[in-house]
């Protein structure tokens, strides 16, 4: 790997970690799934020039931008809504990467040596550690919810596995339309209070 991809992914990775930072402000004045939706109508207009049908891929691609858009993306908001803290979502977040190697065995047939099943054994042991931490007994509940968005966005990760040439921001533009759409069904079902959460947001 040149100097600069590392740079490049470092960058990415501060990125990523800016986003909790973010969300933590917005769900604090909007409800989560409200959130999710406002997020996708952001992305889904960014992107909407990238936005094609794919003959024969669209049943893949809308269960990616289901597990992706409306599972993980909605289950994050929820978790961060939950919870005024990030470091620990940050880090069950992270268990995204051992359930993807989990998922790729169970579902793809792939092969994972010794070195790799330690590695998912002491990521699951962190988390563990983690949770004797006293101030994470306020918080077991976010905690859950993080970890099925972290299950969601590794099985997405190996749903996009069935996607063939099809171009990577096609494939969020697509996953911004499905969480937006099923963002807002959600929003209007179960939670209530939007236009005011909008009028009043940042009032506080």
């Amino acid at each position: 790997m040149r100097i600069h991809h590392l740079l490049f992914l470092i960058f990415i990775n501060m990125i990523f970690g800016l986003n909790f930072v973010a969300i933590n402000y917005v769900v604090a004045d909007l409800p989560p799934l409200l959130t999710n939706a406002t997020r996708f109508l952001i992305v889904g207009l960014a992107l909407s020039p990238f936005l094609r049908y794919l003959k024969g891929q669209m049943r893949n691609v809308l269960a990616v931008g289901f597990s992706l858009g409306i599972m993980h993306f909605g289950m994050f908001m929820l978790a961060m809504s939950i919870t005024g803290g990030v470091s620990e979502l940050s880090i069950v977040n992270q268990l995204s990467v051992p359930f993807a190697a989990i998922l790729a065995v169970a579902l793809l047939g792939e092969t994972i040596h010794i070195p790799r099943i330690i590695g998912i054994a002491i990521s699951f042991v962190g988390v563990m550690i983690m949770g004797f931490d006293p101030r994470i007994f306020g918080h077991v509940e976010a905690l859950m919810v993080m970890g099925v968005s972290s299950f969601f966005l590794a099985f997405a990760t190996i749903q996009m596995r069935n996607l063939k040439h099809v171009p990577a921001m096609t494939i969020q533009a697509w996953v911004a339309v499905v969480g937006l759409i099923g963002s807002v069904i959600l929003s209007a079902t179960i939670e209530s209070g939007q236009l005011e959460a909008l009028k009043s947001m940042g009032s506080a």
